[in-house]
């Protein structure tokens, strides 16, 4: 019992390793030159943006953030936040649904999100549905 435990350990660490590296590779793919009119389009429409698809967003112009620097971007934004980070919404709307993955940690031992399969998928029909 205990040998199947360890193995069921090893493969969902692998598993997770691996969706990271197929994230990174997708980021890298689609994100070539567009971060600077992007930015500017989420600027323009900040009010129709709701907290939880401007934290995908920013994630789409930059990957491997912290959750102090995704609420800093936001604040850039003028986006007011209220206690959205500091209550259970990010881990629970974005991280437990796999919108968002662990990826790293910084210096600071910060972890660090990307984008996940869902996420990547999300945003691009946010890009649509707000025309940016």
């Amino acid at each position: 019992m205990k040998q199947l435990e360890d193995t069921v350990g090893l493969l969902e660490k692998r598993v997770m390793e691996l969706e990271k590296r197929v994230t990174k590779l997708e980021n890298s793919k689609t994100s070539i030159n567009i971060s600077g009119s992007l930015e500017k389009k989420i600027l323009q429409k900040i009010d129709d943006i709701g907290i939880q698809h401007l934290v995908l967003l920013a994630l789409k112009l930059k990957s491997k953030q912290s959750k102090n620097s995704l609420q800093t971007k936001l604040e850039q934004w003028n986006k007011p936040i209220g206690t959205w980070f500091s209550g259970g919404n990010f881990n629970k709307r974005l991280l437990k649904t796999a919108l968002i993955i662990k990826d790293g940690k910084n210096q600071n031992n910060e972890i660090l999100y990307s984008l996940g399969r869902r996420g990547i998928k999300n945003v691009k029909e946010l890009i649509k549905k707000y025309n940016l």
